[in-house]
């Protein structure tokens, strides 16, 4: 029943990273490795130094100043660019076969060559991605129109999630200074038991970030299903996708 799956939010992702790529001029052939190695270098300083500038290195309203760790930065450049390069190999292979270098596309790079079928790519995966989008949201609107209390789900999207709890037989999402509570559950799927702790002054922390939101109404029943792709974000920035799945009589919103 699922719309946005995790495969959805893949193909998603490999659909940003190939409009992101920017060509390289002058070069007609796969690079060589001492010119990736100086790629590489200079976009790790860019980033490097953009991380610098994060506020949270800042000094706070208690004068505590939290040192930069510029390691940690390194190996949060590496693992990105290690992210972005199995996204490319896991193209489809009409566009694929047209790549010549996958580590450099890692780095945002490409060569003039496969710009047309990077951008073809783009612009037809960005259709697709937002048609599946559309799909659900109007799904899920139509759903809503059941429930006693107006909820738009849409401003829950692409939101931190701090904790998922059941409380009696409620399930309780909770994001910063409000709530999700389905009312009277049954667990259909759960294929993780617990979030990331998010500490909002701590750079090195991992989040969950709640990623889609799908509602499907049963009219015989008078019952919903209300579907989760949430999406567990490691120190590093690697992400799990997972599902959470739940039947329930209602749903509510509450400020905490």
């Amino acid at each position: 029943m699922k719309i946005l799956t995790k495969e959805w939010m893949k193909y998603n992702r490999q659909v940003i990273l190939a409009g992101q790529v920017k060509k390289l001029e002058g070069i007609k052939t796969s690079i060589m490795f001492n010119l990736y190695n100086k790629l590489y270098k200079g976009k790790q300083d860019e980033f490097i130094e953009l991380e610098r500038t994060n506020p949270v290195y800042y000094e706070n309203e208690a004068g505590i100043k939290r040192d930069f760790d510029e390691e940690y930065a390194k190996r949060l450049f590496e693992a990105r660019t290690k992210n972005n390069e199995e996204l490319i190999r896991a193209l489809p292979e009409n566009v694929l076969s047209h790549i010549q270098n996958v580590k450099l596309l890692g780095l945002k790079y490409c060569l003039p060559q496969e710009v047309p079928f990077l951008q073809s790519f783009y612009k037809d995966g960005l259709k697709e991605v937002e048609r599946l989008a559309d799909k659900a949201r109007k799904t899920t609107d139509d759903s809503a129109r059941n429930l006693p209390q107006q909820i738009d789900f849409d401003l829950f999207t692409e939101e931190i999630v701090y904790e998922i709890k059941t409380e009696k037989d409620d399930l309780i999402i909770e994001f910063d200074g409000y709530l999700i509570r389905a009312k009277n559950i049954t667990i259909l799927e759960k294929e993780q038991e617990c979030v990331e702790e998010f500490i909002i002054d701590d750079p090195y922390c991992g989040m969950t970030v709640l990623h889609a939101i799908e509602l499907y109404y049963n009219e015989d029943e008078n019952d919903f299903e209300l579907h989760l792709l949430l999406d567990n974000i490691d120190n590093l920035d690697i992400s799990t996708f997972w599902y959470l799945t739940v039947k329930c009589n209602n749903i509510y919103v509450e400020i905490i």
